[in-house]
């Protein structure tokens, strides 16, 4: 709501959150990579009234403008995993996924068995995105498979989708009635393209993210070994017309994220994988996230950054991989104009941001704004 000072009005006791309280966009450039003093792989992130939760490993870190994040909260604990065969031989859960889908949390992840050398993902759910997250299902969610992926369409249907193994690593995908239970291994939708950026080594394609944007469905995934002494890693992009209509037609025929050199001889940006898409702080931006090995840190941690995500003529470009010396014009994720999440303790609304009428009674309560006296037209400016 950016312009002039803006008259709300309501009738009643209870008030849902009110306007936005005035902040100002920063526009200067992203400071990639975001989580510098993080070191972060594999994993996801959701936006959920006013804050995104980034998730990486069994735990998770929060920002309210994908720049500055909360220390890590441990989310998920391994002894609740009954199939895990010895916690002593397992692996950390990596290749995090978190969603949220009517009312509830969820956290797909997978678990290496270390002598077996074979990973499967598990699947808990919470009502609060700190968790404690749980297992709707004492089992994993699929055996021998990686980079699980929900989705949930704006017509209340869900979709799953994976990797899985055989001659090399594919994408995989399937409609989803029940959040709780897979019901059998998803098809293959995606394999690597001889003859294409896909093939510089190894045959995978893997890492998974899918989201809707104007009738069309986009995934994001990777190609090539993740492995730094390859340097291949990349992310490419397919479109669809339908969730599960992705294939190697609908392909880019180049990467969307490929290694940077930086200018001035101030290294290079390689290596960048496993991407996860949210919605900017003011709602019009789409923000890609992903990891990236810098030169600067001497290509040995894998450090997550943002970039914005352009659609031209419906084709998604991506502005990145950019770092500290990237050259141009590329500015923070923009907060909206006017902000309040009303996320302090309750007690009397804050006439610092809001001018408050003299009739009724503002209060916060449970981090809505309320007017506490049923008698009057309640009205705020702001």
């Amino acid at each position: 709501m950016d312009g002039p000072e803006n008259m709300n009005t309501w009738h009643g006791t209870v008030i849902a959150t009110l306007a936005l309280a005035a902040t100002a966009g920063s526009v200067c450039a992203v400071q990639n990579p975001v989580m510098w003093f993080y070191p972060a792989a594999d994993c996801g992130a959701v936006y959920y009234n006013g804050s995104y939760y980034f998730a990486h490993g069994d735990g998770v870190r929060v920002s309210d403008n994908l720049l500055q994040w909360s220390d890590r909260t441990k989310v998920i604990a391994n002894e609740q995993h009954t199939w895990i065969p010895d916690l002593a031989t397992s692996g950390r859960a990596g290749a995090v996924d978190i969603d949220y889908i009517n009312g509830i949390f969820h956290y797909s992840y997978q678990i290496k068995d270390l002598v077996l050398e074979k990973n499967s993902l598990g699947h808990s759910v919470s009502t609060d995105p700190l968790g404690p997250y749980v297992q709707p299902v004492d089992a994993p969610f699929l055996a021998n498979s990686i980079d699980a992926e929900l989705f949930h369409d704006d017509d209340g249907s869900d979709y799953f989708y994976c990797v899985t193994f055989g001659g090399g690593n594919f994408i995989a995908g399937k409609a989803l009635p029940d959040t709780s239970i897979l019901g059998g291994a998803p098809p293959v939708l995606l394999s690597p393209l001889p003859g294409t950026w896909e093939k510089r080594d190894h045959n995978i394609n893997e890492g998974p993210f899918v989201f809707k944007h104007r009738g069309r469905y986009y995934m994001i995934y990777n190609g090539n070994h993740t492995d730094s002494e390859y340097g291949n890693y990349a992310l490419g992009c397919a479109e669809s017309a339908t969730p599960l209509g992705f294939s190697n037609a609908g392909k880019y025929a180049d990467p969307v994220v490929d290694w940077s050199t930086q200018p001035g001889g101030s290294g290079w940006i390689s290596n960048c994988g496993q991407p996860w898409v949210v919605d900017g702080p003011n709602g019009f931006e789409k923000w890609l996230g992903y990891f990236a090995l810098y030169s600067a840190d001497g290509y040995g941690t894998r450090r997550q950054a943002v970039d914005r995500i352009y659609f031209h003529n419906r084709k998604l470009q991506v502005d990145g991989p950019t770092g500290f010396y990237t050259e141009g014009y590329h500015p923070n994720p923009r907060l909206p104009g006017f902000r309040d999440l009303f996320n302090e303790a309750d007690g009397p609304l804050d006439h610092r941001k809001w001018q408050l009428p003299s009739a009724g009674s503002w209060a916060v309560v449970g981090q809505e704004a309320r007017q506490q006296d049923a008698g009057v037209s309640a009205s705020v400016l702001s």
